[in-house]
């Protein structure tokens, strides 16, 4: 029969699955008023009841029983052990507890687990049992000796509101729970438990009651039991328990009156006194209750004083934010003054504009004017020459009128030369005349052009203010970069790569501010974007005039714009338009812009990246700035032409070194190898915004110190990448400000591994390494040194950044002096950082000790970082509470049930991913398997990712050395986990130490779903470390299978037994190059080998890699 609850109806079936599917309708009740987890403990489904118990523990029905008393009733003593701590002391509308009807039904098993029960007593008379009665009374009064020897001690010297102990009981109202009577049963079992509890006369009298044989009946209530579960939910059990009708009381022999008086004032007495107890007790425990209640109204006098300060600091910072409002309005106004001013310039050009036009049709009416002139005295030459003709025709006839026509002639010849000048001057005229109309037509066209460029410039500046103001208004990271707000910037992080209505981020806002600090930071995640007209950051720097800005995104200079424009174009164009000092600088910028770098090739493994520009050199190559798989990269090539063959191998350990190191603050390394043709090899790292050397000469410079809290957060940082380090035998020996990189979102992160070194296995080495002024003293001393030399480099660093100067300014400073004084500094820090300098090396701490100092100290300050903002249909549900220290995307959150839950932010997948399929990852159960709850789309490009709380890893427990049991049992567990993902159809494509999850009892749970795929997907893109990919994915091969999974399980393996990855080049992953591992169990080393089997059909599945570890 359907309960009209899909949740109850699943909880009478006993399936658990369906049960945590509709958890949403917790709390639903039946026609009854039973819950779903009191059918589930009525049927003892303990599954179910795991589950509903956070939803639904103690709550009660009409009657007020809980679904602790109805385990308790029917024996379940799996789901009693589940729910004793969750509903335990309650009592129902009669008074009775779960123990009572434990003890009623003699379950002790039941009973025993709820001793916290004992001396709890009823309030109502129920069973022939006065009020007052308690479980001992119960059981001895249904003859249940088992659960009597259990309470017997706890119990004794209850009475009930009639003044009967549980002896009164079993002697006067037993019940034989195997035989239906209405005869007092004494059990004799009971009777010995209970000798002792009270005085008993030699008669076997009671309190003045004669007890007769064991067939005399005595006056007993009808016994009625009340049922906890209805008819269709009881077990089918045979209660025997005897109901009796009332009979009249026999009395006795008589005694002597005298003594029965005594007795019975004896007794009257007794009781009096165990009032008396009762009462004291009562008194000393209202006491303690006052006190506690003076202490709680202390602590709220205390609370309200702290609010009221509060108050009046709110109430200040609501003056100093109404102040800076109405800054904002003044600067609003001034904006729109600008926005005034700039209709007030497009009318004063529309006005120019109309000049112009009047003036060059007034230059057409006078050219026009001038060609009539032409015309005209055109028209005279011709009539001069014609009379000319005529003249000459007559001057035969009139020869003799030559001589007098000789004067008139030469004054004709005159006319006519001074005609033909006129002729000459009027063409000149002409000419001039169209040159005039010429000059005004381009320069009218020239002014309306610029004019319309103009107005567009303007109007682009119009809307870029408007935006401005906008974004000023609601806060981000756009009017952060704007306003060159560092610490802003970097808890707005979360938003770099989104643009505003223009297209613009706020990379390229920033370039084109020159604010120098701001583009160092966003380079590395906002390089390369492109704003709606194609113009990039550099372009942007060119456009505002901003050398240094310039300089720092030559890496997007082979980008070309909407108008197929190269950066080198608009510096030169722009070099061309300015005049004064902006040429200067823009010749400075085309200069910048035209150097050329040879970028070297790279190999055939890295293709997928690009070289760009150059960042650097140093010591030993030069890193290029890079970028590829959708990010942007550093790239170091390392030249090994001009070096021996040892020399080529010191050179080559920082490319076996770097690929096994995974820790937040210590660079990642994306990739490595060899280009055979250049005689290079190359590492590819995430690109970082600076070192901590630039940041320190920055603050010199500006007159800036680091405050205590920012050293020991350094220290921290660094510590714990050295404490990684170290662990796994490595030494840096070349720690320096330089050499400890600025990621992103401020974390310090360890890089140059040029000359680090693995320890032997003296543990110590003597070859001379580092930089000389942060070299421990003995190094210079030429003596063998250990991994302390690392600590005192970081002493120095620590002691440069308190005091802005190196402690030791030469070598024999080093070798000689202490370290000078550190003034107005926290005590704590100056201890530790003089500890860390000392001169002998046994007495400085270990980096472990060092971490583990700073991070006491670090933990004081608050977390100040902002915590992003959940999507909406978030935020109901879940509340962030602390983010990770070094995971910056993962937070500690806790539901609305206030259960503790993991949030992490990934960007949303390109390719085939269990993400785009919530689903089916929600609908995942395996103790293996980490539990995800909720997978949300921001439609900003992020998923936030809800799962089970489990705060420790895999990679914790490497930190010592695990034996051979502990190996075979993680691989055991997580074998289990990838059988079960191989049976839904799913590949895992990632497996790390930090990706295995631990739960409080140590079982292994695989995590990274997130990366996650189905098998029948298909090409699937590459993901996790270069180095734990599957020979198949290093040869070209885009298909993820179940033997990807394998092999990169067999490599943790690995990882497991010796402490570190089998290859340090993806070279020798193709090769699969890997000795055994060491000093371990055969039949352990030969499963390992197994699954790392180049050929991928001849690893073992899942299932048979459990099966082996099961037979072993």
């Amino acid at each position: 029969m359907s309960s009209g609850s899909s949740l109850i109806d699943a909880a009478r079936r006993g399936d658990a699955d369906a049960v945590r599917a509709h958890l949403h309708e917790a709390t639903q009740r039946d026609t009854r008023g039973w819950t779903a987890l009191m059918h589930a403990s009525a049927r003892n489904f303990a599954e179910c009841v795991k589950a509903l118990i956070p939803y639904e523990r103690g709550l009660a029905d009409p009657q007020k029983i809980t679904a602790l008393m109805i385990a308790a009733d029917n024996g379940h003593t799996e789901v009693v052990r589940l729910l004793a701590k969750e509903e335990s002391r309650l009592q129902n509308s009669d008074g009775w507890t779960a123990l009572m009807h434990a003890s009623y039904r003699g379950f002790d098993e039941c009973a025993e687990l709820l001793l916290d029960e004992a001396g709890m007593q009823t309030t109502r008379r129920k069973d022939g049992m006065a009020p007052g009665s308690t479980a001992l009374m119960v059981a001895a009064r249904f003859s249940r000796p088992e659960c009597v020897d259990l309470l017997r001690d706890r119990e004794k010297g209850f009475v009930d509101s009639e003044g009967h102990d549980a002896l009164w009981y079993a002697e006067n109202k037993g019940v034989n729970p195997n035989v239906k009577t209405s005869e007092v049963y004494r059990d004799p079992r009971v009777l010995k438990l209970l000798e002792g509890t009270k005085d008993v006369h030699s008669d076997g009298g009671m309190g003045g009651v004669e007890s007769g044989p064991a067939q005399t009946n005595i006056e007993a209530d009808p016994i009625d039991p009340v049922p906890i579960l209805p008819p269709q939910c009881q077990d089918d059990r045979n209660d025997s328990i005897p109901a009796r009708p009332n009979e009249p009381r026999k009395q006795g022999r008589d005694a002597p009156v005298d003594d029965s008086r005594l007795r019975m004032l004896q007794e009257t007495l007794s009781k009096k006194n165990q009032e008396i107890d009762q009462l004291k007790a009562v008194n000393t425990s209202l006491r303690a209750d006052i006190d506690e209640r003076d202490e709680y109204i202390r602590i709220l006098e205390d609370t309200l004083r702290e609010n009221e300060k509060r108050h009046n600091e709110l109430t200040d910072e609501f003056s100093a934010l109404k102040e800076g409002s109405t800054a904002l309005e003044d600067h609003i106004g001034q904006l729109q003054q600008r926005l005034a001013n700039t209709e007030e310039d497009r009318r004063l050009a529309r006005n120019e504009a109309s000049e112009a036009r009047a003036r060059a049709e007034q230059l057409q009416r006078e050219n026009a004017e001038r060609q009539n002139v032409l015309d005209a005295t055109k028209r005279e030459l011709e009539n001069s020459r014609r009379q000319l003709r005529e003249t000459g025709e007559e001057r035969s006839r009139v020869a003799t009128q030559l001589s007098q026509s000789e004067e008139s002639c030469r004054g004709l010849v005159d006319e006519v030369t001074g005609l033909q000048k006129q002729v000459e001057e009027g063409k000149n005229e002409q000419k001039k005349n169209a040159a005039l109309i010429d000059s005004p037509k381009a320069q009218l066209a020239k002014t309306t052009e610029d004019l319309k460029k103009e107005l567009a410039d303007q109007k682009t500046r119009i809307f870029i203010l408007e935006n401005e103001n906008t974004l000023l208004k609601n806060g981000s990271l756009i009017p952060a970069a704007i306003q060159g707000d560092l610490n802003t910037l970097r808890r707005h992080l979360d938003q770099a790569g989104q643009k505003d209505s223009s297209g613009m981020t706020a990379l390229m806002h920033a370039a084109s501010r020159g604010q120098t600090e701001v583009v160092r930071l966003l380079r590395p995640l906002e390089a390369r974007l492109q704003d709606g007209r194609g113009r990039t950051a550099l372009m942007h720097a060119v456009g505002g005039g901003h050398e240094e800005c310039v300089g720092l995104l030559l890496l997007e200079q082979d980008i070309v714009n909407g108008e197929y424009e190269f950066p080198e174009d608009i510096a030169t164009k722009s070099y061309e338009e300015a005049d004064g000092e902006r040429k200067v600088v823009y010749e400075k910028i085309v200069s910048l812009l035209e150097k050329k770098s040879q970028l070297p090739g790279l190999p055939k493994n890295l293709s997928e990246y690009h070289l760009t520009a150059v960042l650097g050199k140093g010591t030993f190559g030069v890193v290029y700035a890079g970028h590829g798989n959708g990010r942007n990269v550093a790239v170091k090539v390392v030249s090994l032409g001009r070096h021996n063959d040892e020399e080529r191998r010191l050179l080559r350990r920082e490319a076996e070194i770097f690929p096994s190191l995974d820790h937040p603050n210590i660079l990642r390394c994306l990739g490595t190898g060899e280009n055979d043709i250049d005689d290079t090899y190359v590492i590819v790292t995430d690109l970082c915004c600076g070192d901590l050397r630039g940041e320190m000469n920055r603050r010199k410079k500006a007159n800036s110190s680091y405050s205590d809290q920012e050293v020991w957060r350094v220290i921290r940082e660094v510590a714990d990448a050295l404490t990684y380090l170290h662990e796994k035998r490595h030494v840096h020996r070349d720690l320096k400000p330089a050499n400890i990189l600025l990621s992103s979102d401020g974390r310090c992160v360890l890089g140059g591994f040029e000359v680090a070194r693995t320890l032997g296995d003296s543990s110590r080495m003597k070859t001379t390494a580092g930089t000389p002024l942060y070299m421990a003293p003995e190094i210079h001393r030429e003596e063998d040194y250990d991994k302390s030399v690392d600590v005192w480099a970081l002493g120095v660093v620590a002691h440069e950044l308190c005091t802005g100067e190196l402690p030791f300014s030469t070598v024999p400073a080093i070798l000689e002096r202490g370290p000078p004084a550190i003034e107005n500094r926290d005590g704590g820090l100056v201890d530790l950082i003089f500890r860390m300098l000392s001169k002998n090396p046994e007495r400085r701490p270990t980096a472990r000790e060092v971490l583990e100092e700073a991070e006491r100290e670090d933990d004081t300050t608050p977390d100040t970082r902002a915590f992003p903002s959940l999507p909406e249909s978030m935020k109901q549900h879940y509340s962030l509470k602390t983010s990770f220290k070094g995971r910056p995307n993962t937070f500690k959150a806790v539901d609305s049930m206030n259960k503790p839950c993991t949030i992490e932010i990934v960007p949303r997948p390109e390719g085939p991913s269990l993400l785009n399929s919530p689903t089916e990852l929600k609908d995942l159960r395996h103790q293996n398997v980490l539990e995800y709850s909720c997978v949300t789309d921001d439609g900003k490009g992020r998923v936030f990712i809800v799962t089970a709380w489990h705060p420790s890893t895999l990679q914790d427990a490497m930190a010592r050395r695990l034996g051979n049991g502990e190996i075979k049992q993680y691989l055991r567990q997580l074998a289990l986990g990838l059988e079960y993902l191989h049976g839904k159809g799913i590949v895992l494509r990632s497996i790390c130490p930090k990706s295995v999850l631990l739960s409080d009892d140590g079982e292994c749970i695989l995590g990274g779903l997130d990366c996650a795929s189905f098998i029948s997907d298909a090409p699937c893109k590459s993901v996790g470390e270069p180095l734990r990919r599957p020979p198949e994915m290093q040869q070209g091969s885009t298909a993820y299978g179940p033997s990807a999974d394998i092999w990169a399980l067999g490599l943790l393996a690995y990882e497991l037994c010796t402490g570190k990855l089998p290859f340090t080049t993806e070279e020798q992953v193709a090769r699969m190059d890997a000795p055994p591992p060491e000093e371990r169990d055969q039949d352990l080393v030969t499963l390992v080998l197994r699954m790392l089997e180049k050929n991928p059909e001849r690893r073992p599945t899942a299932q048979e890699v459990v099966r082996t570890l099961r037979r072993r």
